[in-house]
């Protein structure tokens, strides 16, 4: 039972569209603990699975998956997942915030290569 005067997550109706992607050495399986916790807050949840093909390709699922959700939607990414949701966001109207969690946030034009020797990664996920 609910104390007089609060309300429940689940039932508040702020209700946000949610986003998770995935770093360049994961899948979208790793946001497995986090989703149930976010939906049952009352938001929509969708943990995209990038194909790892390219920053290009990567940022298209993102895309996509935005288009999907449809209205205000939150981008959350993890270490390369950052840099994904930052182009993917990019004059996206329906995108309304970027949250980094322990991910790599390039400026406009910035390479991930001034954050990371590109020797140490596969050479894909440095092609746009």
């Amino acid at each position: 039972m609910q104390p007089q005067g609060t309300q429940s997550m689940s039932n508040t109706t702020n209700a946000t569209n949610i986003i998770l992607v995935h770093g360049g050495w994961a899948d979208g399986s790793g946001w497995s603990k986090q989703i149930p916790i976010l939906k049952d807050a009352g938001h929509r949840v969708v943990a995209v699975q990038l194909p790892l093909t390219s920053l290009s390709d990567d940022v298209e699922t993102v895309k996509r998956a935005v288009e999907h959700i449809g209205g205000p939607t939150i981008l959350v990414g993890h270490s390369y997942g950052g840099a994904v949701i930052t182009n993917a966001g990019y004059n996206n109207p329906n995108v309304t915030g970027l949250v980094y969690i322990a991910a790599f946030a390039p400026d406009e034009g910035q390479s991930l290569s001034t954050f990371v020797n590109p020797a140490n990664f596969p050479k894909e996920l440095f092609n746009a």
